[in-house]
């Protein structure tokens, strides 16, 4: 068996003649890193690394599930987000032997979606956003998971979920957020 070797996989923004160029899957790979837990130290791997399978990457904390379609395929497995910010992501395969949940049950096909709502992340007026939410959420939400949400995100309802779903415009991003606990 071949030992298992680390590899550093880097996004960045580049200057062409004086144009910026932004690799566009770094939008989505810091949308992706934004769901994973703050803590470091949880012993659960799947909440502080990303997963890459075919051509998806998720990211989760176990209350939120961000998805997100790569432009540009990277072998599967879980990723360490060494560097994240606008211009630049880094990310470090790591050998890991826990299994990922199947995420892609959770998202929901068109069938089942209903949209009796027309509610859209719109950072400009987000109490506006928030007030709509709360007004037809069957449960509270976390503000902090909705505004980490990308710009423009259309929310669908599920029937009989308890979690809201959102997805951008075309078909990149996803996310699953969860009702917080009372």
């Amino acid at each position: 068996m071949r030992p298992f070797k680390k590899t550093i996989y880097e996004y960045k923004t580049f200057q062409i003649k004086g144009q910026l160029t932004i690799n566009p899957d770094i939008e989505g790979l810091l949308f992706c890193a934004r769901a994973l837990s703050s803590n470091r130290n949880d012993k659960r791997k799947i909440f502080n690394h990303l997963y890459v399978k075919g051509n998806f990457i998720v990211g989760t904390n176990g209350a939120r599930l961000h998805e997100y379609k790569l432009k540009e395929r990277i072998p599967n497995g879980f990723y360490a987000v060494l560097v994240k910010n606008k211009r630049h992501v880094v990310l470090c395969q790591e050998k890991i032997i826990d299994e990922y949940p199947k995420w892609k049950s959770l998202f929901p096909n068109k069938t089942q979606l209903i949209d009796t709502e027309n509610i859209t992340i719109d950072k400009v007026n987000f109490d506006r956003t928030m007030y709509q939410l709360n007004n037809i959420s069957k449960f509270p939400v976390n503000i902090s998971f909705i505004k980490d949400l990308e710009d423009f995100m259309q929310l669908h309802f599920i029937e009989s979920k308890d979690w809201l779903y959102f997805q951008g415009q075309g078909t990149n991003t996803r996310a699953i957020i969860m009702g917080i606990c009372e």
